[in-house]
């Protein structure tokens, strides 16, 4: 996986800032935020400073205990960060490859841009149908259709309804202009994505760029983009998880609680016994010792 940029230490900053928002909104002191962080005095003055020079809060209460307040400007980013989970799915770079079987002077005299590349030239027309707007490209041999983005909550549904979308485009190009295509394959991985709040502030600073995911700035700022469908899913579905997580842990710790004082009380018991035992032992070697001193 590729970072560009000083992203570790922006990324840091960034959701370090939300979750002291988020303790100023509860009307937490500095001194209680120290404390539920765990945080030294030094760096937690270091990073309410650092919210401060941001204008992200202000001080409300100058006493030995500092309270502050958040500005617009920090409920914006605290928004941003709640509004997170809210996504909508996004399908794009659908493109389907047709082979030209035949062509006719109605198809050639479109207003196609040439585009030099390395051993030869594609033609591109930007077209605009009434279903929706289509790019094409052309080389000698084949005839690439681009569809438009769809959006939605279903992956599933958005990549059938843009080869549905393309394959009616085919038709219709080839009824109106007499040219003739071939059946089709799929050009490229399509792309998933989602617009992500939050990943909006962080492309400021950060790209990354993996082989099945990357997080820049296109087609707009805060668009994570997947090949595969299923992990856009999984990605959705990433705060349902770690809510059942944290459930399943409480349930484990509340398990724990009930076995440590089972455990306690066992150990009692076996420290009863031991002190019996050696009480036991102690008047059974009395009664031995008098029981000589008899004989004698």
């Amino acid at each position: 996986m590729k970072v560009k940029k000083h992203s570790q230490r922006e990324l840091n900053k960034v959701f370090t800032f939300i979750i002291l928002l988020d303790l100023v909104l509860k009307g937490k002191a500095q001194v209680d935020i120290a404390r539920e962080l765990k945080w030294s005095k030094q760096r937690t003055n270091y990073w309410i400073r650092q919210l401060e020079e941001e204008a992200f809060i202000q001080l409300e209460t100058r006493t030995s205990t500092k309270i502050y307040c958040i500005t617009p400007k920090g409920k914006k980013l605290l928004t941003w960060s709640k509004e997170a989970p809210k996504w909508e799915v996004f399908l794009h770079h659908v493109g389907l490859k047709f082979p030209i079987l035949e062509s006719t002077s109605k198809f050639d005299s479109l207003e196609w841009k040439d585009v030099p590349l390395k051993n030869w030239i594609k033609k591109v027309l930007k077209y605009q149908h009434i279903d929706g707007k289509f790019s094409i490209e052309r080389n000698p041999d084949n005839l690439i259709i681009w569809c438009q983005e769809h959006v939605g909550v279903d992956h599933y549904k958005l990549f059938f309804e843009s080869i549905k979308d393309t394959l009616l485009f085919a038709d219709n190009l080839q009824t109106k202009y007499q040219v003739r295509l071939g059946s089709p394959v799929l050009y490229r991985k399509p792309h998933f994505g989602i617009n992500e709040p939050i990943i909006a502030r962080i492309n400021e600073h950060v790209q990354v760029t993996g082989p099945e995911e990357w997080i820049e700035s296109s087609p707009f700022p805060g668009s994570i983009e997947f090949f595969d469908p299923i992990r856009i899913m999984q990605y959705l579905r990433m705060p349902n998880k770690i809510e059942g997580c944290e459930k399943i842990l409480h349930e484990i710790a509340d398990q724990m609680k009930i076995f440590g004082d089972g455990m306690r009380e066992h150990m009692k018991l076996i420290s009863f016994l031991q002190e019996l035992a050696i009480s036991l032992k102690k008047v059974a070697d009395s009664l031995q010792t008098t029981t000589q001193l008899k004989k004698e």
